[in-house]
């Protein structure tokens, strides 16, 4: 069997924002089917999830920064809760806060450079230093758009130079755009490679993952085609390498979304659809003092612009003011401007 490691900032169910956190949670669980053994390594947060598991320490090392000396340790899950191996990185004072993304006002830390370099750093200095090698190396968003370029171009990284990489682009809105005033973040490198980092002017992460990947995926076919041709300043960039892109259609884990089991779920399905849906929309109404003879309109998901969430408040007002009976119920975290509207 192939060994295939999922390189990501989420994976379900130990911290996911939004489709990433699906996708990387549930496309190990079903690889053996296809003779791919995988294994998955993410960030360490500071989330309920990771606190209720137990981890045992696998690699101990230092990040070199800017004169400094960032300790860090990849842990490896030890709980019996997932059928794969699962690696986190533990770098304290980077990773270990109580969100993925966003701060408490909504907005990104402000040192996302330093977070995600320092991330992918780890990740291959570690698979540097590991005794067992795996196959193929598998990168999720920018978030890991860096890692193909450290295998090529950084010295340090020279034993695991030729192990094939793909990248896997989950939302090509955002990029990993970062100021050459943070090239002090990167490995040592011959700086005559800049090149391939470079696009709009600045260290730009899934730019250069598209360019140095061997392979470039997509979560559907029809995205792989809107990115191509909608993607402002990458629509050349990814023509120019439209013979290493496809697109893969995202299945649902049927396993753990399955009606008849599902946990989170008041009334489990038994045969027919009709009252599994009824008894849960009434007992959803009554937890929400909604009426359950309205039509319930529901919306989960980011608050985001590239999710729609920004048309919601006007949508909602809009069929208030033409007096229908309707309920809406809205979950979801994000931009604060749209939350509060």
């Amino acid at each position: 069997m192939k060994k295939v490691l999922h390189v990501s900032t989420e994976c379900f169910p130990a911290a996911k924002s939004g489709g990433l956190g699906d996708v990387v949670g549930a496309l190990p669980i079903y690889q053996p089917q296809v003779d791919v053994k995988a294994s998955v390594v993410i960030p360490y947060y500071d989330l309920p999830w990771f606190a209720q598991q137990k981890f045992k320490c696998k690699y101990k090392g230092v990040l070199r920064i800017d004169g400094d000396n960032i300790n860090f340790e990849v842990l490896r899950l030890t709980s019996k809760v997932l059928e794969y191996p699962l690696y986190a990185v533990s770098l304290p004072g980077l990773f270990d806060r109580p969100s993925i993304y966003l701060a408490d006002h909504g907005e990104g830390f402000g040192d996302e450079p330093k977070r995600n370099i320092g991330f992918q750093r780890a990740v291959v200095q570690w698979l540097t230093n590991k005794k067992q090698k795996f196959d193929i190396i598998h990168c999720h968003d920018h978030q890991s758009g860096l890692i193909p370029f450290f295998l090529k171009f950084v010295g340090e990284f020279e034993r695991i130079r030729n192990i094939p990489t793909i990248l896997t682009i989950h939302n090509a809105q955002y990029r990993g755009q970062f100021d050459w005033t943070d090239q002090y973040l990167l490995p040592e490198y011959d700086r005559n490679f800049n090149g391939w980092l470079d696009w709009d002017n600045c260290i730009h992460s899934l730019a250069a993952a598209v360019k140095l990947a061997d392979r470039v995926t997509t979560v559907s076919p029809s995205y792989m085609d809107e990115i191509t041709h909608s993607s402002g300043s990458l629509e050349y960039l990814f023509k120019s390498e439209a013979t290493k892109c496809s697109g893969i259609l995202n299945g649902i884990d049927t396993k753990a979304w399955d009606t008849r089991t599902d946990k989170f779920l008041d009334i489990p399905r038994k045969r027919q659809w009709a009252p599994f849906k009824s008894k849960n929309k009434e007992l959803l109404c009554d937890k929400y003092n909604l009426n359950p003879e309205f039509p319930l309109i529901s919306f989960i998901g980011r608050l985001a612009y590239e999710k729609g969430a920004d048309l919601l408040a006007d949508a909602v007002s809009r069929v208030c003011h033409t007096n229908k009976k309707v309920s809406f119920i809205l979950l979801g975290s994000g931009d604060r401007q749209m939350e509060q509207n």
